[in-house]
């Protein structure tokens, strides 16, 4: 669960993960990083598609980051 520590409010709850859930998803990373760190173009892709919706999505991230540490904000447009 994520909570916001100035007002206790719920952001988030997670579902409790199982030791096999775990294990499958790790050996899907490691599958997936196999694959990625063999090609730098792929990577290089990768990681510009991340910043472009990293970019696109600046505001809400900024705003969930300020409510996760219960933060207030100066820009008004992040409340």
């Amino acid at each position: 669960m994520t909570l916001n520590p100035a007002t206790e409010e719920i952001l988030n709850e997670y579902d409790i993960m199982t030791k096999e859930k775990i294990n499958e998803s790790v050996r899907r990373a490691r599958e997936a990083f196999s694959d990625w760190k063999k090609d730098i173009h792929n990577r290089a892709d990768s990681l510009y598609a991340f910043a472009r919706e990293f970019r696109k999505n600046r505001e809400n991230l900024a705003r969930t980051s300020h409510r996760k540490w219960g933060r207030q904000s100066k820009n008004q447009d992040l409340k």
